[in-house]
């Protein structure tokens, strides 16, 4: 879905982007270790950001004073460390990613084919997996309608 593809381009492309594991996606660069597959690879180094959809592309609604294709999508981004160091630098990033969204509002996302009418984000929550990794989850949902003559 596009929207997951924005929310990692933006995430990647952060001022940010230099606390997260480097990790090359097959172009012979490493970038910032944002995935949009869940689980992110076991090799990547920590952290790692794992933004992933809960629903949204098949939803056709019509807002009250005209219709339009419309599409509300959660996404939810998971930021992972490392069990053997302290989570106080994960929580400061968990926080930037917040910040990117929060200041800069529904004007940071472009979405081809679609207008980001509102987007709305979790303060990040804390949260470990069953072999003792830190992390941080973020929810974040996002409304768009189709452009006009698409």
């Amino acid at each position: 879905m596009p929207i997951v593809l924005a929310v990692k381009n933006l995430i990647q492309n952060a001022p940010f982007r230099i606390r997260f594991g480097q990790w090359d996606f097959g172009n012979g660069e490493e970038q910032a270790g944002v995935f949009t597959i869940d689980p992110a690879p076991a090799k990547a180094p920590n952290p790692v950001c794992v933004v992933t959809q809960q629903g949204g592309p098949h939803i056709e609604s019509s807002f009250s004073c005209r219709k339009l294709a419309s599409l509300e999508a959660l996404i939810n981004i998971r930021i992972w460390g490392d069990k053997e160091r302290t989570d106080a630098a994960l929580r400061e990033l968990a926080w930037s990613v917040h910040g990117l969204f929060f200041v800069r509002g529904p004007s940071i996302l472009a979405v081809t084919g679609w207008v980001v009418r509102q987007q709305t984000i979790s303060a990040p929550s804390k949260l470990a997996d069953s072999e003792g990794f830190p992390g941080y989850s973020l929810n974040l949902a996002v409304t768009v309608t189709k452009e006009r003559g698409l």
